[in-house]
């Protein structure tokens, strides 16, 4: 009998250090995440590989919460002028510190078609070019990626 509520005992207590380790597990996730801001900085031409174009992207990421985020990976798209020129993926991006800015430089290939578009898009503008930024962050830490949007314009600085 002895054996039997020593066993039960053992149990309860097995079940009680699983479930205060849950919750410890989350007490340390952060309750209020704050969305980063991505925001785009500039937008140069890269190097030509055969009948592609690169763009090279300089992307300042804001970190608005009190915890650093340490960062999978992206996804991202831009469009100008109305028109999806390129999308693009990076596994290079640093920890995002907390309350913090950090540059982030990542490269897109424009296939031929999307060169065209964006070289008609140059020429009937005069002063400025709509642009529309959007991805995802996938942070290390949490399950639920991060989704962003910036959209603004583009002076052509005549």
């Amino acid at each position: 009998m002895m054996t039997t509520l020593f066993s039960i005992s053992r149990w309860a207590l097995l079940g009680l250090v699983f479930t205060l380790a849950a919750l410890t597990g989350c007490a340390n996730l952060p309750q209020n995440l704050e969305q980063p801001k991505v925001h785009l900085s500039s937008v140069a031409l890269g190097t030509p590989k055969g009948f592609s174009q690169t763009l090279d992207i300089e992307l300042l990421i804001t970190n608005p919460n009190s915890v650093a985020l340490p960062v999978t990976g992206m996804n991202y798209h831009l469009t100008l002028n109305g028109e999806k020129l390129m999308t693009g993926v990076s596994n290079q991006i640093p920890v995002l510190e907390a309350y913090s800015e950090t540059p982030v430089q990542v490269t897109a290939t424009l296939d031929l078609f999307s060169v065209g578009k964006f070289i008609k898009a140059l020429m009937q503008t005069q002063s400025a070019i709509d642009y529309e930024l959007g991805g995802k962050l996938d942070l290390t830490s949490f399950r639920l990626p991060l989704n962003f949007s910036e959209a603004g314009k583009i002076d052509l600085g005549q």
